[in-house]
């Protein structure tokens, strides 16, 4: 039994939905670690400074606390941001055999309508 073109397509159809949502949702992910880096950047500033400023323990720990805190969430991130890539990379390179596949059933199906025709027109 052969697929039905209809549905190829239409599987065709929700897997370019779907990379397209994962490369929206990457590109958010992106956005958001770039703002983690900067917020760790500053963080990191901030102690730097109120290690100089401040010698009271109590002040530089609250700061070096934050500072981990953003470097945490950065590397959430940044984790986060390789699997949806490296996911991304995979179904690209499974992806690029589906269009393929496609236009092969697409020739292998008019071929044999035409054939069946000729053969009909024979038969007559």
């Amino acid at each position: 039994m052969r697929p039905q073109r209809s549905a190829i397509l239409a599987i065709s159809f929700a897997r370019f939905v779907h990379r397209e949502e994962t490369l929206t949702n990457r590109h958010i992910l992106l956005r958001e670690l770039l703002q983690a880096q900067q917020l760790t950047r500053s963080k990191l500033n901030a102690a730097i400074a109120e290690g100089k400023l401040i010698c009271a323990t109590g002040e530089s720990r609250r700061g070096y606390s934050a500072l981990d805190e953003a470097r945490s969430n950065e590397l959430y991130l940044l984790g986060k941001t390789q699997r949806v890539t490296q996911t991304l990379c995979r179904s690209n390179a499974a992806g690029s055999l589906e269009p393929q596949r496609i236009f092969r059933l697409s020739i292998r199906e008019y071929v044999i309508r035409e054939i069946e025709a000729e053969r009909r027109t024979l038969a007559r």
